[in-house]
């Protein structure tokens, strides 16, 4: 910086100077093209004749030395140089080299201890001259000399040599060594953990968790904390340990031993739901039962469990039975071995089907007895509190209707119960049959169905009996005694019997039933035939009645008994004599009627004198 300085100021005083001159001459000059030089300087002189003027003056610069002749331990030798610029050329001598001694730096141990790594020595630990490059080598024992550095365990020596320099002769020294056996610093490899958590099995410490040198034998020695005793057993039970390391001596390291503390600790408790196990189930009116068995559980805490349904906020021991959404809290105590744990799963008591069925000796069907049939919810085992409806289809129809059908003829009845609670909605049909009913047939109170023999057929009509349906009503009669059976009513007095024969119809079956009558003789009235006298007046000839006078029912044998007035005893014989007289007629029984008499009062009067009646 300072020489580039002074070159500028020179350069600008020139310049000055040659101002001036020109100005004063008034001239141009002319300067060489090549350099003049002195042992300072160099620059371009003006040819013109008697003309001092130099331009481009400045001091040299040269360039690297080039030795032209190298010293030696005895001779001096020479280097030269050349200017950049002008190519002045400047030599100069150079001395005789001086002797280079090699030693060991105070307070440098060449010894080390056997690290794996082969020895590294470097030129800072020895002292020397001059700047020669320094290569090492070495041998142990007898053996020959090598450039590569020893790593093994061993005594060596190593030959350090300095190169030759421009002012120092080339220098050599030996020195001994010694690789020592390392000593064996065993400590715990970054991020390698010696405890655990308990898992039932024994803790595995092996040689790859350290950092161990080496190829000894490493074995482990374990002590349970508050214990004396040592063991070569691996420990399994939580508890705090201390485990030795013991390495044994190798080729290249001395025997070792470090100890470290773990702790086994409790487990934590890892609480989950078996393979295969369900917890919820569909309602059955009773509990849902959860037990441990149903878990994968660590330990033999004790296990106990806590319910909450979703959407509440209060947790129960009572394990629940409705339909719904649950949780389940299975809590296990802590053990030695595991500490206290718990876990909640979800469960769902889904609800049940509605099975609905005919309870033992229910019966839906009826006989036909003209209200409807009367099926009701009592009839069903019916799961719930679901509100029951029923629908009813007559067969060979499509519509269903909520109107309970009371005629005759088989029918499907659809139970269906509404979801509640713990069941779902539910449907089931049955088939029931409304029998026709059997036509009992009686006769209705009050009513009779003999007569009188009046000469007509007896009349019997469906009106004189409690008939069902509308089933035609036909009759048929038998004389008692008789094997034949006629449509036709009789009319003779007897003893008959009538069947009354009802039609199948819709709601009742064809029915009959056969009744007893009788069309009893008729009462035998004896009456006098209008216009008919009975007495006559006196001729002298017995009084003459015959039935024809009288007005008799049927065909029974006719007599007559005459009684004078005033007397008691009875007579066959017809009076003829004049007087007052009663005739009882008496009609003998026939087949129709009955026995009769009925006596009438007639005068036989006196005939007048002369043929008139007095």
């Amino acid at each position: 910086m300072k020489k580039s300085f002074i070159m500028t100021i020179s350069l600008v005083s020139v310049l000055a100077i040659c101002m001036a001159v020109f100005a004063a001459c008034g001239k141009k000059h002319n300067f060489s093209k090549t350099y003049t030089y002195d042992n300072e300087y160099h620059w371009h002189a003006c040819t013109d004749k008697d003309c001092k003027e130099v331009k481009d003056k400045a001091k040299h610069t040269y360039g690297k030395w080039e030795v032209t002749k190298k010293p030696t331990a005895t001779e001096n030798g020479a280097r030269t140089r050349y200017c950049t610029v002008c190519k002045k050329k400047h030599t100069e001598e150079i001395a005789a080299l001086q002797a280079n001694p090699v030693t060991l730096k105070e307070g440098v141990m060449l010894d080390k201890k056997y690290d794996g790594k082969a020895v590294t020595f470097t030129k800072e630990q020895f002292n020397f001259k001059g700047n020669g490059a320094v290569t090492f080598m070495y041998k142990a024992g007898e053996s020959e000399w090598t450039a590569e550095a020893p790593m093994a365990v061993g005594t060596y020596k190593v030959k350090v040599m300095v190169a030759e320099t421009e002012m120092y002769q080339a220098g050599v020294a030996e020195f001994d060594f010694e690789i020592k056996k390392g000593d064996n610093m065993i400590t715990l490899k970054d991020g390698a953990m010696l405890g655990k958590a308990y898992d039932g099995t024994a803790v595995e410490i092996t040689k790859e968790k350290f950092n161990v040198m080496g190829t000894g034998e490493v074995t482990f020695m374990f002590q349970k904390d508050g214990e004396s005793e040592w063991t070569a057993d691996a420990p399994m039970a939580v508890g705090m340990y201390k485990v030795k390391v013991m390495v044994a001596e190798c080729m290249n390291y001395n025997a070792g031993e470090a100890t470290f503390d773990f702790e086994i600790k409790k487990a934590d408790n890892t609480i989950t739901l078996k393979e295969g196990e369900m917890l919820g189930k569909t309602y059955d009116g009773t509990a849902v039962v959860i037990a441990k068995e149903q878990f994968n559980i660590m330990g033999t805490g004790e296990v106990t469990f806590m319910f909450q349904k979703d959407g509440e906020e209060t947790w129960s021991a009572d394990a629940p039975m409705a339909a719904g959404m649950y949780k389940v809290k299975v809590m296990v105590a802590e053990t030695e071995m595991y500490q206290a744990g718990e876990a909640m799963f979800d469960f769902e008591i889904k609800k049940a089907d509605n099975t609905i069925t005919l309870k033992d000796g229910a019966m839906l069907g009826k006989t036909y007895d003209g209200t409807a049939v009367e099926i009701t919810k009592e009839k069903f085992n019916i799961m719930g509190t679901g509100e029951v409806t029923f629908m009813f289809q007559k067969n060979g129809e499509e519509t269903w209707t909520a109107d309970a059908p009371m005629a005759a003829g088989m029918y499907k009845v659809k139970v269906m119960v509404a979801e509640c609670m713990n069941y779902n909605a539910g449907e089931a049909t049955f088939d029931f049959e409304i029998k026709k009913a059997d036509n009992t047939i009686t006769l209705k109170e009050g009513e009779m169905l003999g007569k009188t023999y009046d000469g007509t057929a007896v009349v019997i009509a469906k009106e004189q009996f409690n008939i069902m349906g509308t089933g035609e009503v036909t009759f048929m009669f038998q004389k008692d005694g008789e094997e034949t059976w006629s449509a036709d009513a009789p009319m003779a007095v007897g003893m008959y019997k009538v069947k009354v024969m009802v039609a199948e119809c819709m709601n009742y079956n064809a029915g009959e039933a056969t009744f007893d009558f009788e069309i009893k003789k008729a009462d035998n009235t004896i009456t006098l035939k209008e216009g008919e006298m009975l007495g006559k007046t006196f001729d002298g000839k017995a009084v003459e009645i015959t039935k024809e006078k009288f007005n008799i029912m049927g065909t029974g044998d006719v007599t007559f008994m005459f009684q004078k007035d005033g007397e008691s005893e009875w007579t066959a014989d017809a009076p003829s004599e004049v007087g007052k007289y009663k005739v009882k007629v008496m009609v003998a029984e026939c087949m129709n009627y009955n026995a009769g008499e009925a006596t009438f009062d007639f005068e036989i009067t006196a005939a007048a004198e002369g043929g008139e009646t007095k």
